[in-house]
């Protein structure tokens, strides 16, 4: 064909048509060549062909990756070779093994952090380095590390874009571990989530996104209530690791709340972001603050002591407080130049001007240092015995306390702060409950330091009760506000102005304060508020007032509105009179007026007034407004019995019309027989089926006794075998009537063993086999110190499965009757196999009682493991040395060696060879068992062989009594 030039020149050139290139569309049109509508899960291509559609996963768009190697990582004549379509090969090390990703950024920015701290002490220097060599050897500690270490020259630098890249990849592989250890349910598992959320926190404030670190924040308090509830309750003492993890969640809170607060207070309101604008002007202001910047460097490079792994089995040592009480003063001083009513963030300037803010978390970290268990003694600071003596923990949460609630110097939001407190009190608390001892001691200093710690937390506790009207926190303020007394008590201090002063020389205010009022309440309240046996203290804590303000006293009662509320008793009237002097009530003129003068209280005021009245008075409080109803409803609801089912019905109404009851029940007991239940289900469609979503609401519930029929076996068993509601449960009794009086099925509330802050449990004639928990269901280690199994059926195989939840089991009773019915089908025959089951919890248990006649055994118990056992009570001599038979004895008894007490319940001597090797024990007791105090049997001492009688009194030490309440002089 020929194409003239006229048809030449007449035919348009075509064009391809231009278009976005797809970097995301499916496999299947990327082999094929053709272009991909990227339509998830199945492209229409490959829909209309037929063909399996698959998208690679997505890759991070990160410098480091962009070439295929890396320099040194290639020979130069490797280019000459014919390339193989291979994928790119991962990053590697060019020093030594590491357990994650380090590509040469991250080296570099590891050796940066690893020579950091040039200025420091050698021996200190030193420490820190093996510290960081540690952390090479373990995935999250060294992730973290880095993640430090960026923003460390973030600050020291100014600038974020060297190693920008480098801080996203690790920030996002550590969202991927923390995702993939939240599916996990070991207690490591747990630890690392902590930590690596944390360091989350962390990151995101030091880049300026104070929203996603409160985000990071809030999801760790949601992560602690599921895996560590602790409520409302003290907590048994933490493991290292516990405690290591609960000091860097105390830590992150503190230093958000102070940038937070720094942010919103020295520059503009920048709302919800702090743009990188802002950083950058925070980073000038620390160069002019008092140390600099070497102070925050410093703190900096001290952090990974707060996630590196621990090398040591022993516990973290007691501190000296005076470093952090120091840091307390300073900051006291300064804001003690305002007056009460001015500006605050003046002072808050001067006190990041000065640098106290950081120097206390300086002082924090240097003590936390100070703390590790593996801090050699020999460099260990040396308290004195009578000086300021605390656990890190419970010093830094009184410390931080005080910056936040006495001196108001920063604040978060209330959501926050509500789920950190109710997790950092319970520490505190059992931060004082460990060193209560000082208060018998005679040490003036630690017993005043101890009242400090008490007082802040009580302090604390109001100030959040008037601010948010938390009802839930009731419970936790008596708590506290009884070891206020006890230390009045101990110490004689009666008054407020004593009391101030001893605080004083702690460090409190010496000057008046924004809240000085609300202290001087919680002392008096403390002296009121505690025991209705001892009226006498109620009068005597008040006493100075009573002789000052007759005319306010008679005024106050005459003011309050005659139809509304009629206050009763001495005691009551008392403390009407410290309220009247308190909000400074002056005389009405005008006789008659319906004033209520009782609203200008605060909350906390009101609740210890409400709890001295009758049930029938504080149910016509309840009715007069909204504030009274929810103040009366915290003493109203605290304990609530069902005896009947009709009563339950009527409660569960109550409760779905107004939830918010639910949380100030502290306890609840569900008592009554069968025909009670069979009589309503006649009458009732749906009678009982709500019992378990009922006490589910109880939030704040303590104390659950059940004594129901086995009916309700199912529906109250769901409350423990799934995630826990009553997260304070601390005590629980179990038991289902069956009308043939047969045992019920443990098995259908077998989780109650799992739960975490249970401390006493209580099953009465229940039947447990051998099925126990699966592998799967076993659970952290508990909190469980009292177990009684009342007339059950248990396996001890699964007994002995069930007591490795617990931390350390103190109490543990197992009774049966002579004549058991029905006969028993799981309990073994052998007391030896119940005592091997107890090993499990050798290490703790205090207290064994076996009151199960039909056990015995051919051989003597081996309890030489049982190192704290103090008390042993079993039914047979014979139980303890084995039954007489024709077999020689190969093994000898061996009694625990820290036992004191050695009762039987039934007579002695119904075995010759068995009473003989009693005599032999008891004149070996100065070498075998040398704390042993006192023998108690059942008979009379005519009754005791004689042999028995003879060995006693070679022991001058062991005293021989009955438990019918005889007591032989020997």
């Amino acid at each position: 064909m020929i194409i003239t030039v006229e048809q030449e020149q007449s035919v348009s050139p075509t064009t391809r048509k231009s278009h976005a290139r797809s970097r995301t569309g499916c496999m299947t049109c990327k082999n094929r060549r053709v272009r991909c509508d990227e339509q998830r899960p199945t492209c229409l291509n490959c829909e209309t062909a037929g063909l399996s559609c698959g998208f690679a996963a997505p890759s991070l768009p990160l410098r480091e990756r962009r070439k295929s190697y890396l320099p040194g990582e290639q020979q130069p004549w490797a280019l000459i070779a014919k390339s193989t379509p291979v994928a790119p090969p991962k990053p590697i090390s060019v020093c030594y093994p590491c357990p994650i990703e380090m590509p040469l950024k991250s080296m570099e920015l590891l050796h940066y952090f690893h020579k950091a701290g040039g200025n420091d002490e050698l021996a200190l220097r030193c420490k820190r380095q093996n510290l960081l060599a540690l952390s090479m050897h373990h995935p999250d500690a060294l992730r973290n590390t880095l993640l430090i270490a960026g923003f460390h020259y973030i600050v020291n630098a100014g600038r974020s874009s060297d190693f920008k890249p480098t801080l996203l990849l690790h920030k996002i592989e550590t969202i991927r571990s923390v995702n993939k250890w939240l599916q996990l349910s070991d207690s490591k598992a747990y630890a690392m989530c902590v930590r690596q959320i944390s360091t989350l926190c962390f990151s995101e404030c030091y880049l300026g996104h104070s929203r996603a670190a409160e985000t990071h924040l809030n999801g760790l308090m949601k992560f602690l209530d599921i895996y560590c509830p602790l409520g409302m309750v003290s907590p048994v003492e933490p493991s290292n690791t516990a405690e290591l993890s609960i000091r860097y969640i105390m830590l992150t809170y503190s230093f958000i709340s102070i940038c937070k607060s720094r942010v919103r207070v020295e520059l503009v309101d920048v709302g919800e972001e702090a743009p990188p604008e802002v950083m950058a002007a925070m980073h000038d202001r620390y160069k002019v603050e008092a140390g600099g910047m070497d102070l925050k460097l410093r703190s900096m490079e001290m952090i990974p002591y707060f996630f590196a792994p621990l090398s040591s089995m022993r516990g973290f040592c007691d501190i000296d407080a005076s470093t952090m009480i120091k840091c307390l003063l300073s900051m006291t001083e300064i804001c003690q130049l305002r007056a009460p009513a001015t500006d605050e963030k003046p002072v808050q300037q001067l006190v990041w001007l000065e640098g106290a803010a950081v120097k206390w978390i300086l002082a924090a970290i240097e003590t936390h240092v100070e703390s590790m268990p593996w801090q050699d003694d020999r460099t260990r600071k040396e308290i004195s015995p009578g000086g300021m003596k605390s656990s890190w923990s419970g010093l830094f949460i009184a410390t931080q306390l005080y910056v936040h609630q006495v001196l108001g110097l920063w604040i978060l939001d209330a959501p926050l702060e509500v789920k950190f407190h109710s997790h950092i009190l319970a520490y505190l608390s059992w931060d004082l409950a460990r060193g209560e001892s000082c208060l018998e001691a005679g040490s003036t200093v630690a017993s005043n330091f101890w009242f400090w710690k008490a007082f802040v937390g009580a302090f604390s506790l109001a100030r959040h009760i008037e601010t948010d009207h938390a009802v839930a926190l009731y419970p936790l303020r008596r708590q506290f506000v009884r070891l206020l007394y006890k230390w009045s008590e101990a110490t004689g201090i009666k008054t407020w102005k004593e009391a101030r002063e001893i605080l004083i020389g702690i460090v409190w205010p010496r000057s008046a304060f924004t809240h000085g009022s609300l202290a001087e309440m919680i002392w008096y309240e403390s002296q009121v508020n505690i025991q209705e046996s001892r009226g006498s203290s109620w009068r005597e804590a008040l006493n100075h007032f009573n002789h000052k303000h007759t005319t306010a006293h008679t005024t106050w009662l005459h003011c309050l509105s005659p139809n509304k509320v009629h206050l009763k008793g001495a005691i009551v009237k008392s403390l009407l009179y410290r309220v009247a002097e308190m909000v400074a009530i002056h005389p009405v003129h005008q006789p008659g007026a319906p004033i209520d003068l009782l609203a200008r209280c605060p909350d906390l005021l009101i609740v210890s007034i409400l709890e001295t009245l009758p049930k029938h008075d504080l149910c016509s409080v309840s009715r007069l407004n909204k504030r009274y109803h929810a103040l009366a409803d915290a003493v109203l609801y605290n304990t609530v019995q069902w005896l009947k089912p009709e009563l339950h019905l009527i409660f569960s109404q109550s409760l779905s019309r107004r939830p918010r009851r639910g949380s100030a029940i502290e306890e609840v007991k569900l008592a009554y027989p069968a025909s009670e239940i069979t009589r309503l289900i006649s009458d009732t469609l749906e009678p009982m089926s709500s019992v378990s979503q009922t006490i589910s609401t109880m939030s704040n519930l303590k104390t659950l006794d059940i004594a129901v029929p086995v009916g309700l076996l199912h529906s109250i068993g769901n409350l423990f075998n799934g995630p826990f509601d009553l997260a304070c449960l601390q005590s629980c009794t179990l038991f289902y009537q069956d009308e043939d009086d047969q045992y019920w099925d443990l098995q259908e509330n077998i989780h109650i063993f799992t739960h975490p802050t249970l401390e006493t449990l209580v099953i009465k004639r229940a039947k447990l086999d051998d099925r126990g928990f699966e592998p799967i269901e076993r659970p952290h280690n508990t909190a469980l110190k009292t177990l009684h199994l009342i007339e059950c059926d248990i396996n001890d195989d699964t007994l002995s499965d069930v007591l490795m939840f617990p931390e350390a089991l103190k109490e543990f009773v197992l009774t049966q009757r002579e004549e058991p019915e029905p006969e028993l089908e799981e309990s073994s025959s052998s007391i030896r196999d119940y005592m091997m089951a107890l090993k499990e919890q050798c290490h703790s248990l205090e207290t064994i009682t076996i009151d199960f006649p039909m056990l015995a055994s051919g051989r003597a118990l081996a309890l030489r493991e049982f190192v704290k056992l103090k008390t042993l009570r079993l039914n047979w001599d014979y139980q303890l040395f084995g039954k007489s038979t024709k077999k020689p004895r190969l093994h000898s008894v061996g009694l625990p060696p820290e036992l004191e007490t050695l009762e039987f319940f039934n007579p002695l001597g119904t075995d010759e060879e068995v009473t003989e090797l009693l005599a032999n024990t008891i004149q070996s007791l100065h070498i075998t068992c040398r704390k042993m105090k006192e023998l108690i049997v059942l008979v009379e001492e005519a009754e005791i062989p004689k042999e028995v009688l003879e060995a006693i009194k070679s022991q001058p030490q062991l005293h021989l009594s009955s438990n019918l309440d005889t007591i032989f002089e020997i």
